[in-house]
């Protein structure tokens, strides 16, 4: 939530904020870079008043009038995380399968291998 309204000023998410350096002029004391600034609070106020809009929809379908209605109704959160289908069993009792399957599944998922580990059983199962 908190980078959403400076996108909506016009951030660029630079990660230069820390700095004095912003490109855009909205995190800096830096005269001339201040003059590039060209966003508005009306901008962020119309952001969060459609944000807000949103929530209610939202709420109005569950059937909730207010926030604190939702806190630790675990019946309206919906499980995200993804479907990878498990490698196929053996065939022929080839493990050399079962590892390529493990790496390919663990990059979709996003998880990090031990590659070394992976590289030792592969030259074991050869």
């Amino acid at each position: 939530m908190s980078s959403a309204p400076l996108i909506v000023l016009g951030c660029t998410m630079m990660r230069k904020c820390h700095l004095n350096t912003c490109p855009v002029g909205i995190a800096t004391q830096d005269p001339v870079l201040r003059q590039k600034f060209a966003g508005c609070p009306e901008h962020v106020i119309n952001y969060l008043f459609l944000l807000a809009e949103e929530v209610r929809e939202y709420m109005s379908k569950l059937g909730v009038r207010c926030l604190d209605h939702l806190i630790g109704r675990t019946e309206f959160l919906k499980d995200a995380r993804m479907k990878i289908p498990w490698p196929q069993p053996f065939e022929d009792g080839d493990v050399r399968t079962f590892l390529e399957d493990l790496e390919d599944v663990a990059e979709v998922a996003g998880v990090k291998t031990d590659r070394g580990k992976l590289a030792a059983l592969r030259t074991l199962v050869k």
